[in-house]
């Protein structure tokens, strides 16, 4: 599967696409929504992994919705809080969760986990 991840973090987002690559995926890389937004209009993407908070411009949350409603990419999120606002709300827009800081078998998991889910319901 080719997969999107999202990060500000330069260096998350290469770890991440390094575990993915590791694990069978295809990756690409993004810092930013408009980089994120450019990426989810090539055919390809079959899921997005975006950290909650993006840092400067629209949270994760709200990229998800967009890369859905523009592209049909469902979201796996990543997140460094565990609060109960935002599982809520990645449950209500995402496909998965995985609390950072994770680990090969946690991100690995929550892919096999999304995509398992995905077959059984598409969008």
């Amino acid at each position: 599967m080719k997969l999107l991840v999202v990060d500000d973090d330069r260096h998350a987002a290469e770890t991440l696409c390094e575990i993915l690559r590791d694990i069978g995926h295809q990756c690409v890389a993004a810092m930013t929504t408009e980089a994120a937004l450019k990426i989810g209009r090539s055919d390809g993407i079959g899921l997005a992994v975006i950290d909650v908070n993006l840092g400067v411009g629209i949270d994760g949350i709200s990229l998800a919705r967009l890369l859905r409603t523009r592209s049909g990419i469902p979201t796996l999120f990543i997140s460094g809080s565990s609060s109960p606002a935002i599982q809520m709300l990645t449950r209500e827009v995402g496909v998965g969760f995985v609390l950072k800081p994770l680990t090969r078998f946690a991100l690995k998991s929550a892919v096999e986990d999304a995509t398992a889910r995905l077959v059984r319901t598409p969008s």
